[in-house]
C-alpha cells in the first residue's frame, strides 16, 4: 500500500482456451497470478480534475 496513492494485490487468473491466431488451432492457457492496482480515491479524484487537450489540435 501507497498512502494516498493506492494499493497492489495478487489475484489468481484461471485456465482458460485460446486460439494460437497464427494456426488457429486451440491452445490451454494456464493459470496465473497476476498484479492489480486499486487507485486511492485521492489519486482518483485528482485524476478526474485533469483537463485533456482535444484530440483535434494536432
Amino acid at each position: 500500500e501507497i498512502r494516498g496513492f493506492g494499493t497492489f494485490k495478487v489475484r489468481g487468473r484461471r485456465s482458460r482456451m485460446a486460439r494460437n491466431p497464427r494456426t488457429g488451432d486451440a491452445v490451454r492457457v494456464p493459470s496465473r497470478a497476476v498484479p492489480v492496482f486499486k487507485p486511492s480515491k485521492h489519486l482518483r479524484a485528482r485524476v478526474a480534475r485533469l483537463e485533456l487537450p482535444d484530440d483535434d489540435e494536432e
